[in-house]
C-alpha cells in the first residue's frame, strides 16, 4: 500500500473504545443526511452488530480531536461470491469528515488504517459504494481504488409494470408467504443461484433471520418493520425461488416520494420460477399502492423480454482495492479450477498477470492451478480498473482485449491467450441492497 498522508490537523487515529458510539452517530448524521432523517440513534448503531454479523464495534476507526470525534470510517466484512469462490472482503462505509476538519488528510489516513486492517486479517480486497465524482470519489482514486462497475437498477412506472405483467400472464403459478418453515430452502436456493452472479454475498442463517425475516433491511443500517417488506416463495411441492420486496408507503421511520417499491431479490433456478416471481411481486406491490418501482436484480438473459419495459438507471460506483493481489487468486482457485477443466481438460501452463496492486504467476496443471508471485514470459499488465474488472467477469478478457484502454502490456502465445479467455469469462454483477454496507 503506497498512500501519501499528509494529515494536517493534530489528530489521534484509533480503534472504537467503549463510549465512542455516540460521537459516531451525531458525526454521521451531521455528514449524511440520510441518516438524520431517518434518525440514527445510539441503540440502532450498537444493536447493528447483533442484527449483521458483518459488523463490529472494534472495527469502527477513529480521528479524534481534543477528545471529540471528528472522523470516522466502517470497516464491514462480506463474504462475496465469485462463482463457486468466496472472497473475504473489506467494505468500506460511513467514511466521515467533520466539516470542520475536511480537506486535511483525515479520512486519507483513516483509508489507510481499514487497509491495513483488512491486511492483518487476511482479507484480500476492499470494496465500497460511493456517487461517481463525489468528493470522496475523488479521495479513494488518490488512494488506488478501482472503478469495477456501475450499480443498474430497472426503474418503472404502472404503465411499465402493466406491460410486464401482459407479458408474464402465462406464469400464475401460487406464490406463498415466505415463513420460517422455508428458510433452510431458500437459503440454499440464494447460495445455488448465486454462483452465476459476481457480487452476491454468503449469509449465515443469523443473518437472514435478523435482516430479512424479523425487520425488513434495505440497505447498510436502514431498516424497517417486518410487515414493511413483502417475502415471497413460489413452489411445487417444495419451494423452488423466493423474491423480496420493500414497500415505502409502509416506512415509519423516514419520508418516501412517490409511492416506491424496490425489489431488492428475486432468485430461482428455472427461467418459468423466475418468471412466475416476478409476476407475484409486481402483481403484490402494485395491489399496495406502489407507482414507482424500481428493480435491483440482476440482468439474466432470460429476464429481457419482461423487464424490456422498464427504463435501466445507472446509480452508484463500485470500487475495489486490491490488498493482496496473489491472496485474491488463491481465494479464487475453486472457481478457476473449475472453467480450466471445464473448458481446457488437463493442460500445463504457466501464464501472469500484473496490476499496480501486484504480480501474480498461475501454474496451470492437470486441471489445478498453483498460485504464486511472479511473472512468466506470458504476461498481461492491467490498469487498476483491468483487474477488477476482470476477477469480478464486468468485462471478460475478450471484451478487454478487444478494446485495450485497461491494457499496459501484453506478452502472451494463442494458447496463453485461450487460457486468459476461459478463466476470465465475461459475468453478471450484483450487490443485494440488504447486503449494502
Amino acid at each position: 500500500m503506497h498512500i501519501k498522508e499528509t494529515v494536517n490537523v493534530e489528530a489521534k487515529f484509533r480503534r472504537y473504545k467503549s463510549g465512542d458510539e455516540e460521537g459516531i452517530v451525531e458525526l454521521i448524521k451531521t455528514c449524511f443526511k440520510t441518516f438524520n432523517s431517518w434518525k440514527l440513534s445510539t441503540i440502532d448503531w450498537i444493536g447493528y452488530e447483533e442484527d449483521d454479523d458483518g459488523f463490529t464495534k472494534e472495527n469502527a476507526l477513529i480521528a479524534e480531536v481534543d477528545g471529540k470525534i471528528i472522523g470516522h470510517i466502517q470497516l464491514m466484512h462480506r463474504r462475496i461470491r465469485i462463482g463457486r469462490s468466496i472472497i473475504d472482503c473489506g467494505g468500506i462505509a460511513n467514511v466521515s469528515t467533520h466539516p470542520k476538519y475536511r480537506m486535511r488528510g483525515v479520512a486519507t489516513k483513516l483509508m489507510q488504517m481499514a487497509l491495513e486492517v483488512c491486511q492483518a486479517k487476511r482479507w484480500p480486497i476492499s470494496s465500497l459504494l460511493t456517487g461517481y465524482g463525489s468528493d470522496g470519489y475523488r479521495v479513494y482514486r488518490k488512494i488506488g481504488y478501482a472503478n469495477t462497475t456501475f450499480i443498474y437498477e430497472y426503474i418503472g412506472t404502472c404503465e411499465n409494470v402493466d406491460n410486464t405483467l401482459k407479458t408474464l400472464r402465462r406464469y400464475v403459478k401460487r406464490v406463498n408467504e415466505m415463513g420460517e418453515k422455508d428458510l433452510n430452502v431458500v437459503m440454499k436456493i440464494h447460495d445455488e443461484y448465486s454462483k452465476n452472479i459476481s457480487g452476491y454475498c454468503q449469509r449465515s442463517e443469523k443473518y437472514w433471520k435478523k435482516k430479512i425475516m424479523e425487520k425488513t433491511y434495505y440497505h447498510s443500517f436502514f431498516h424497517e418493520e417486518k410487515d414493511a417488506g413483502i417475502r415471497i416463495v413460489t413452489e411445487d411441492n417444495e419451494v423452488n425461488g423466493y423474491a423480496l420486496s420493500f414497500n415505502t408507503l409502509k416506512a415509519s421511520r423516514s419520508q418516501w416520494m412517490d409511492n416506491l417499491g424496490l425489489v431488492m431479490e428475486i432468485a430461482a433456478i428455472k427461467r418459468e420460477d423466475l418468471y412466475n416471481l416476478l409476476n407475484g411481486i409486481l402483481n403484490r406491490m402494485r395491489r399496495e399502492g406502489v407507482k414507482i418501482f424500481r428493480l435491483r436484480i440482476p440482468g439474466h438473459e432470460e429476464l429481457n423480454e419482461p423487464l424490456r419495459h422498464f427504463e435501466i438507471m445507472k446509480g452508484a460506483i463500485y470500487m475495489d482495492y486490491i490488498v493482496n493481489q496473489r491472496r485474491l487468486f488463491e481465494a479464487m482457485k475453486e472457481e478457476l479450477e473449475e472453467r480450466i477443466t471445464k473448458n481446457c481438460g488437463e493442460i500445463d501452463y504457466e501464464i501472469s498477470i500484473g496490476s499496480p496492486y501486484g504480480c501474480t504467476k498461475l501454474e496451470v496443471s492437470g486441471g489445478k492451478i498453483n498460485v504464486m508471485e511472479g511473472k512468466t514470459r506470458n504476461h498481461i499488465e492491467l490498469t487498476s480498473d483491468g483487474i477488477t474488472k476482470l476477477v469480478y467477469g464486468v468485462k471478460g478478457f475478450k471484451e478487454i482485449l478487444d478494446e485495450r484502454k485497461d491494457i499496459v502490456r501484453i506478452e502472451a502465445d494463442s494458447e496463453a491467450l485461450k487460457i486468459f479467455e476461459v478463466i476470465f469469462p465475461k459475468r453478471i454483477f450484483q450487490i443485494s441492497p440488504i447486503d449494502e454496507w
